[in-house]
């Protein structure tokens, strides 16, 4: 191409690199605050300052709710597991 599009291209790579790494610590900065006290930043005071930092770091809103909802399956998909295990042993204490 030529010199000057290399020269953008380093810079949007550089951005992009930055953004992908911010966003990942952010992401699971979320799921942290959702899993120790739940998806609504309005009874979450942890969840209500790292959506704030989000917000500070131009991250998409959709990105937001996506981590959001992704650390809410996993509290369900582990409770769901603790619950199927405390039932098993329940059963198996009347065998």
């Amino acid at each position: 191409m030529g010199r000057a599009f290399e020269y953008r291209k380093a810079t949007k790579l550089k951005r992009w690199g930055h953004m992908a790494k911010t966003f990942t610590r952010l992401g699971k900065q979320i799921a942290i605050a959702v899993q120790a006290g739940g998806p609504e930043p309005e009874n979450n005071p942890t969840l209500r300052s790292v959506i704030a930092t989000c917000k500070r770091e131009n991250m998409p809103k959709d990105n937001i709710e996506r981590a959001i909802k992704n650390a809410l399956g996993r509290i369900r998909v582990h409770t769901r597991a603790l619950l199927m295990k405390a039932m098993v042993l329940t059963v198996l204490q009347f065998l």
